[in-house]
């Protein structure tokens, strides 16, 4: 079985190829670092399978479906990406799997088992608009749909569960990863602080520290903490420190003033 690997990370790729190595059937056809190049290698090489990285130079991982045409030779596809937005719409159109790094050798094995599977079951017509689908699902932008995120998937050891994002009390960085506050339960998140900030509705989830995402809503007061600062008291009781980069807007959004010095 022919594969393409399209990922611009060196240490992303040096996996890939170990873990293809140790599958009998696999023959690595082309390496692209680019978009532009993956479409290139894509005509050129004809490939019965790409492992696509959706985050690459232009055009990205969508991006190089969207430039094929019903021509071409089309691959099964297999998304690899560091984070987990679009995972579950990926699994909604049947793309044979989305895998997140760092990609365990095991996933990518079953990926690749799956893939052969559907190339013997399917013709290049009907894999062409499976790709299509795709395509609709995960980079079409419905203008009335909410602009922010309302839930998040998270995974567990049998899968993966829906969490609405109110629900959460806290999103805490750590490390590479980010720790979502639920209660007394906890959900590591492969996401940054900050890409995690963007999707999210600031006035329910705000930033309030370089480390923490609260939501406004578990607020229950705010109390002075040490002789400068304050601190957000959460409705389970936990202090959570205000930086001083984010103070205004933590007082604007819950409507309260900022203690001037040697007053409450």
């Amino acid at each position: 079985m022919r594969v393409l690997i399209a990922d611009d990370e060196p240490i992303a790729i040096e996996r890939l190829e170990l873990a293809l190595s140790c599958i009998p059937e696999v023959e690595i056809v082309g390496v692209a670092k680019t978009g532009k190049e993956t479409l290139t290698l894509i005509r050129e090489c004809e490939p019965d399978v790409a492992i696509l990285d959706i985050q690459m130079p232009p055009p990205n991982g969508f991006g190089v479906l969207a430039g094929l045409k019903a021509n071409d030779r089309i691959p099964e596809v297999i998304f690899v990406t560091a984070h987990e937005g679009h995972a579950l719409k990926a699994f909604e159109v049947h793309a044979v799997d989305y895998l997140l790094k760092p990609v365990p050798f095991e996933r990518l094995r079953e990926a690749i088992k799956r893939a052969k599977q559907r190339l013997q079951a399917r013709a290049a017509d009907v894999r062409f608009a499976e790709l299509q689908s795709i395509i609709s699902a995960l980079s079409a932008r419905d203008p009335d749909a909410p602009r922010f995120e309302r839930e998040i998937w998270v995974k567990e050891r049998e899968g993966v569960i829906r969490v609405a994002v109110d629900t959460v009390d806290l999103f805490e960085a750590a490390g590479d990863y980010v720790i979502a506050h639920v209660g007394e339960n906890t959900h590591l998140l492969n996401d940054s602080l900050s890409a995690l900030e963007e999707r999210l509705d600031p006035e329910i989830m705000l930033r309030v520290h370089r480390s923490v995402i609260a939501n406004l809503a578990r607020v229950r007061g705010i109390r002075r903490r040490g002789s400068r600062g304050l601190a957000l008291i959460m409705q389970s009781g936990r202090q959570l420190p205000i930086g001083p980069t984010y103070l205004d807007g933590v007082m604007k959004s819950v409507k309260a003033r900022r203690w001037r010095d040697g007053s409450e």
